[in-house]
This record gives C-alpha cells, structure tokens and sequence, in this order.
C-alpha cells in the first residue's frame, strides 16, 4: 500500500513540475476556437455545468459540454480571427503545410473554405485562422 502510495504521489509531482514550466492553459472549444489563461493564481472550479477560470486577469466561464480539450503551453494560442478589412491577395494552406489556393480576397477565401484552421498569408503577415 505504501508502495502505491509513493508511486501515485511521484506521478502527481512530475505533473505539477510539467504544469508549472507552462504558464498558460489553453481551453479549445468544439468548433476549434481556444482561449489562453495566464496560469500564475489561476483557480478552476466546476459549477453549473461551467469551468471558471479566476486568476489575476479575471474571471472566464467555459460551458463543459461545448469544451473538446485543455492543454498546457510555453505559448499563447497564435489562432486568430483575420479582421475583414485585410482585403487584398490571400494564400491559404492547411496546417500541414499544404498548400490549398489563392483568393483575391480574404472574404472569397471564407466564402469557399470547408470549415477547419487554416494559415492565411496576406500582406506580408501569415495568421492561423479558424474558418467556422
């Protein structure tokens, strides 16, 4: 029993060294989209079908149903919503790498991508981006 004891508090030990290196979780929803929480203070409770999020910054709520992962990251998200008024020549590729077309325009690109994260290249800044 004792050996099982030290095993399991070993495991929980190295989990929390791995946690404390990152200092933001990231919380992806169903449809793709993610949030970074700045991990230092952060407390996470569970209520009415809800994760809150509290740290310094504030308080975020998450609806449990709608949450596909969380994870912890050296980085913040680097997912972004390309504002509309960057119009002009736009490369796409998939995260792969791949590349997937050409629009003149970012609102051509939205209107004939499938739903799914893509990078997109305009004006010389390349963003990921998440088509819903």
């Amino acid at each position: 029993m004792n050996k099982l004891f030290a095993i399991i508090s070993l495991l929980v030990g190295t989990t929390a060294a791995q946690a404390y290196d990152c200092p933001y979780l990231v919380v992806q929803s169903a449809d793709g989209t993610t949030k970074s929480i700045a991990v230092e203070s952060l407390v996470l409770t569970f209520q009415d079908g809800q994760l809150v999020a509290t740290n310094g910054d504030g308080t975020q709520s998450f609806t449990l149903t709608d949450l596909s992962k969380m994870y912890f990251t050296s980085s913040t998200t680097a997912i972004s919503q390309v504002a509309e008024q960057e119009e002009g020549p736009v490369e796409v590729y998939a995260l792969s790498g791949m590349f997937v077309g050409r629009y003149a325009t970012l609102s051509a690109a939205r209107a004939n991508l499938k739903q799914g994260v893509y990078l997109m290249k305009t004006k010389g800044t390349t963003k990921k981006v998440a088509i819903k």
